[in-house]
Order: C-alpha cells, then structure tokens, then sequence
C-alpha cells in the first residue's frame, strides 16, 4: 500500500478480518477506505464499524496494559437487551474472545434465574421483643402455656424491680426485715410489726412509715434550729442545727495558722439560760463547767486570737449562725425508758433519737443498723436519711 492510487491488498484485507493488522498497518488501510469507495466497501464487507474499532483499540493498547473487560452494567444492559447497537456489537465481539467477561455474563444470568424461582416477599422488621425475651432470650416462650407461664414470670419480675426501686425489699410475707439487735424486726404485709415489743401507737405508726419509705421524717424542733451555715476559718465540731442529750456539750477545735487561742461566746435565746464568754483558752477543747440550762436554746461563735490578743479568724464567719438546744428533762426520761425497753435495737432507737431531734445520736445508731443489713436498701435510706437531718443547717 505504497500509493494511494492501489487498493488495499487481499492479504491486508484478510489480515484486517483477522485482527492481526500492525498499528501503522491498520490505520493506512483505515486512510486507503476513507479515500477509496472500493476499498471501503472491502473493510465494511470483512468487520463491522464497531468491530473494527474494537480492533483499533485492541491494536493500539499497550501490551503492558490492563486488558479491556465489559464491566457489570454493560453486562447486564447486554443481557437485558438494553445496550445500544454499537456497545452491543462491541460485547459480542469481546465476549467471542474473552473467557472471563463470558464466564461473568453467564454467572450473571444463572443468578437472575435462580432470583425468578423465588416468589415476592416483602420484609418486615420484626416485632419488639417482650421483658422476658429481653431478660432470657435462649429462653423464649413458644406455645400457648408457655406464653401464659412466661407472662407470670414477667409480672413477678416486673414487681420485683418496682420494689427494688421503691426501696423496699420483702422477705416470705413480710415486706421488710432487718436484722436489728440479735433478733429480726419485720413490717408484715398486714402492716404489722413483730420483734419489738411494749410499742405505744404512736412510736409504731413512726416505725411504719420509716419501713415502708426508708425515711426518717423531719422533727419540728430542727426547724427552730435551723442554721444559716458559712465557710469555716477554721475547724470547729461543736453542736449545730440539733438537740444535745448532756447539758455540758463539748466543743473541740483545730486553731487556724497565726492564732494562739481562742474564746468561746455562748448566748442564751430562749429557756432562762445565761449567756456567757470564756477566758482565753490555749488547749483545742472546752466544757462548760456549770451545765446549760435544759431545755434552752444557744447561739455560739468560736474566735481565734494572735499573740497581741487581735481576733484574726471566727466560726462561724460573719453572717452564719450555728445554735442548738439542750434536751428538756421530760425528754431525758423519754430517752431514758426507751433505752431500758428497746435495749440493742438499733431501729427503735435511731427513730426516737431522731424524733427528739438527737440527730448525731440517730446518725450513728442507722449507721449500725445498715452495718447488720449491708444489701438492705431499706438500711440504707435510713442511714441516707438522717444523715440529710444532721445537715438541716
């Protein structure tokens, strides 16, 4: 094919038919068709368009190329008989030459076979499973029985947690018993308390409502005794915001940094009760030697001095209030036939502490009571409870 006035050789031509045309040999015949009417109808006579451009770009590809694959969407549009007539004669001509792409259309079209075997299904997400599928599943319930067992078992679980969470825990009939004392105090399910008895209707009504809620009702003394709390300068642990069963209460301190001593001010409110100032004192505790009047009510402040006798520190700071109240004499006998009667108990005790507003008393006889019933909630919440009543201030 030296000139443009020849036409395309036979062997060319059959060579073309082949793909087996060089580059530079394919594209000379391509320029020969163009301008010669005869040699073109040649090439149309030996490949298709569209096969020949397939032979083109097999031709011109390098040979460390990635080889041409019909991907999934032609496939698929080929199978369908929706590929256009050029892209389909294109697949029909490489699948002639291509054992993959063959083997992916044929796989294709074995898969879609098997999907037309299957009716139409539609999918729902499944049901919400019940409290006792959630709490067993590698238990669930299948028949009628034992969906009516797995119900019983539900309700009683169900019961349980709103017991937990009530904080109340029950034993047989019983819906409290704590350990109390050596022995067992119990609030039945008929409301009745066994394991203390000479109990007045008052105390056990108190008792009653402490089992059932595990709360320790507010006495109205510690309303009056209310304090106003600020930050301390330094530490002081003295009665605050509480009833004090000795009429020498004790008052203890730790002296801040540049102090050397300290004067203690008790002021008497209410009951008759004197009030008074200590001289200077040098140790980190103090009684009154002559005791308080019973049944009064004081205000104290704590002041620290310098060595030049310079006030350099105050509890409470300006601004708080910290009182208390002696414990009247028809109180001491109250507490003193409770101790004789409900000796050990530590539940009796703790509610008539806290009643007569005996706070820190209270506090440490619940705190005793949990100790005996460490998984009780109950003994817990009481602990809890007037723990809250020591902080009313």
């Amino acid at each position: 094919m030296s000139s443009m006035n020849e036409h395309i050789p036979e062997d060319v031509i059959q060579r073309y038919q082949q793909r087996k045309l060089a580059p530079l040999e394919l594209l000379t015949a391509e320029d020969y068709a163009s301008a010669c009417p005869a040699c073109r109808a040649k090439l149309r006579g030996a490949l298709s368009p569209a096969a020949s451009a397939q032979a083109l770009r097999m031709a011109i590809t390098p040979l460390d190329a990635e080889p041409f694959h019909a991907d999934e969407e032609q496939l698929a549009a080929f199978l369908d008989g929706n590929a256009h007539e050029v892209d389909r004669e294109i697949v029909t001509t490489h699948l002639a030459n291509c054992r993959q792409c063959a083997a992916n259309l044929e796989e294709l079209r074995t898969f879609r076979a098997l999907m037309t075997a299957y009716p139409a299904k539609e999918h729902r997400p499944a049901p919400p499973r019940t409290l006792l599928e959630r709490l067993f599943p590698a238990r669930t319930p299948r028949s009628r029985q034992a969906r009516v067992l797995s119900f019983g078992v539900a309700a009683t679980v169900i019961v349980l947690l709103l017991v937990r969470w009530s904080g109340v825990v029950r034993f047989g009939g019983a819906s409290v018993a704590l350990n109390d004392g050596g022995g067992q105090v119990a609030l039945g399910a008929d409301g009745h308390i066994s394991g203390l008895p000479q109990l007045t209707p008052d105390l056990e009504q108190t008792l009653k409502t402490a089992l059932s809620t595990g709360r320790i009702q507010r006495p109205s003394v510690l309303t009056q005794l209310a304090s106003a709390r600020t930050g301390h300068a330094f530490d002081v642990e003295a009665p605050i915001g509480t009833v004090v069963e000795s009429n020498q209460p004790a008052f203890t301190w730790k002296l801040p940094p540049g102090a050397v001593g300290c004067k203690i001010s008790l002021a008497a409110l209410t009951g008759g009760g004197k009030s008074l100032v200590t001289k200077m004192l040098t140790a980190d505790h103090w009684k009154p030697k002559k005791a308080l009047v019973r049944g009064a009510v004081y205000r104290w402040t704590v002041t620290a001095f310098n060595r030049a006798g310079k006030p350099v520190a105050a509890v409470p700071e300006v601004g708080g209030i910290a009182q208390f109240k002696v414990l009247d004499q028809a109180g001491v006998g109250r507490i003193a036939d409770a101790r004789r009667r409900f000796a050990g108990s530590r539940l009796a005790l703790g509610v008539i502490y806290a009643e007569d507003g005996l706070v820190t008393d209270a506090v440490q006889e619940f705190a005793a009571l949990h100790a005996a019933n460490p998984r009780s909630p109950v003994a817990k919440s009481l602990e809890d409870s007037a723990q809250a009543l020591l902080g009313n201030g």
